[in-house]
């Protein structure tokens, strides 16, 4: 199977290292796991990338049953990360073609069978919805186009990228929903990668730092909407409250502990997000909190510099949510579940059209 998934995928090899959330398990310190290609053996350590053109957003559309067939439909679109697509840990290969196939599910847009209620569905109650999603695993604010292996292997679409592929779209959307940040927000990640970082000088420039790459992208759209003359929503999500996610870690370890059978890839979701650590709870709820924070007073910011034409709002909605480890993967421990992602996409709510 992974012989024939390889030679699906094509491969060349290169020497970069891994710099995005979701190749962190596929390329993670000296571990040698070896890929079989056609009967070649090669050493993860060599970097093995798969070179297969980039994925686009994943398009979607919602009819309303109560509309009238000429009603004109309803455009909304999503910038972020795995937290808002179907995404988790698993084995290394699986994991990969995931990596690169994944940009829909999740709270905004599943439409698996049996699947809750998603968040567009939600919206398309007095007129048709087209949703298109973006959001991307291993996605982030600072994360920026280059020829590394997170890009040669993962094809990642950063917040950048993504913003690129909006804007290159026939039409803006009318609502645009961004919930991005956590891979910027994984700091011991960071600090692992480079050993000479102090944890907290890194916890205290990131606030800043992710404040104005994302008023930098907020800022590219809202001129493409006034240029375009178009009404624009844009509404910006809090990061999920590290505290809780922390907590609902220690007790997965505690489950897995008690059962060995559950989370079967819990150690992948461990090194996919370290910072989700007891010893980094006090540092990184600061952290979330601070950013948090500091997007609310971007979102007025904006809205006075923008005052017709492009609304911007901010919403508490997710990470005010009492998340249980009902909430969570029970592959991983790390990503949302499919009971998580309604709750997600219920929350959300509040801020549909």
């Amino acid at each position: 199977m992974n012989t024939l998934l390889l030679m699906l995928l094509g491969f060349s090899i290169g020497v970069n290292k891994p710099d995005s959330c979701a190749e962190r398990v596929l390329f993670k310190g000296k571990r040698v796991a070896k890929l079989v290609a056609g009967g070649l053996l090669i050493p993860a350590g060599a970097y093995s990338v798969f070179e297969v053109s980039t994925t686009d957003s994943v398009h979607h559309s919602y009819a309303c049953a109560d509309c009238e067939p000429q009603t004109q439909p309803l455009s909304i679109a999503l910038l972020g990360d795995s937290m808002s697509t179907d995404f988790f840990f698993s084995s290394d290969l699986p994991t990969l073609y995931r990596l690169r196939t994944t940009r829909s599910g999740g709270w905004f847009t599943d439409r698996s069978p049996g699947a809750p209620e998603c968040f567009a569905e939600t919206c398309a109650t007095s007129q048709p919805v087209c949703a298109d999603c973006y959001a991307q695993p291993g996605a982030s604010i600072l994360g920026s186009p280059d020829a590394s292996i997170g890009k040669r292997l993962g094809h990642i679409s950063h917040l950048e990228q993504q913003v690129d592929e909006l804007l290159s779209a026939p039409h803006l959307p009318d609502h645009i929903y961004v919930w991005i940040g956590h891979n910027d927000a994984d700091f011991a990640y960071t600090c692992e990668r480079n050993p000479k970082l102090d944890e907290r000088q890194v916890c205290e420039r990131l606030p800043q730092q992710l404040t104005e790459g994302l008023t930098k992208q907020l800022t590219r759209v809202a001129d493409a909407a006034r240029s375009a003359d178009k009404q624009v929503t844009i509404t910006v999500f809090g990061l999920l409250d590290m505290k809780r996610m922390i907590a609902i870690r220690e007790q997965i370890l505690q489950r897995k502990a008690a059962h060995p059978e559950l989370y079967p890839y819990l150690a992948q979701g461990i090194d996919g997000f370290p910072t989700l650590q007891s010893k980094h709870t006090e540092m990184a709820s600061a952290l979330s909190a601070e950013i948090n924070t500091g997007w609310k007073e971007m979102i007025a910011q904006l809205n006075r510099r923008y005052p017709e034409g492009v609304r911007f709002k901010y919403s508490d909605a997710f990470n005010a949510l009492e998340l249980s480890v009902k909430d969570i993967s029970h592959q991983d421990g790390l990503h949302f579940s499919p009971h998580g992602s309604a709750r997600l996409a219920k929350a959300a709510r509040e801020v549909a059209p």
